[in-house]
Formats: structure tokens, sequence, C-alpha cells
């Protein structure tokens, strides 16, 4: 997949900690507060703010889309990433 490099890098940047799941996909940790996109956590699985779809932030979610990948909770404290 093109993109896996820069998704990757991305993913570090933003959790420190990633686990590459094989096939494209990568885990990454939910609960992580120290985890932020533009200043906001990344993930917040029992967030309630607007600014956040189904516990991701919105602009992080945008900028994983331009990638073509998306984020699935596994459970409440870890997201799986993975392309379309």
């Amino acid at each position: 997949m093109e993109n896996y490099a820069e998704v990757l890098r991305l993913l570090e940047r933003v959790f420190g900690r990633v686990i590459e799941d094989g096939d494209n996909t990568f885990r990454v940790s939910g609960e992580d507060e120290r985890a932020t996109f533009n200043g906001r956590r990344a993930l917040d699985y029992w967030g309630t703010s607007s600014d956040y779809d189904l516990g991701v932030f919105i602009p992080f979610l945008d900028e994983l889309d331009s990638y073509g990948y998306f984020v699935e909770w596994w459970d409440s404290g870890t997201a799986i990433v993975a392309p379309y």
C-alpha cells in the first residue's frame, strides 16, 4: 500500500508506540492522554464532544482518511487503524 509509510509516521508522531498488525493495519492505544493531534486527544472512547466522531477527533480522522485509512475501536483501550 502506497500510504503505509506515511500513516506509520503519523501514528508514531501521535501515539509514540504503534503495533504493526500486518495487512497494512496498526494497533494504537486509545487510553493515552498524551496522544494528541492538533492539540486535542486523537482518541477519546468515552468523549461526548461534537469534535469527535465515534471517539475519534475529527481532524485526525480526516487526516487518516486522506491516506485511505480509518479507525475502528477494538475495545475501549485499543483502536485499529486500517486501510479502506
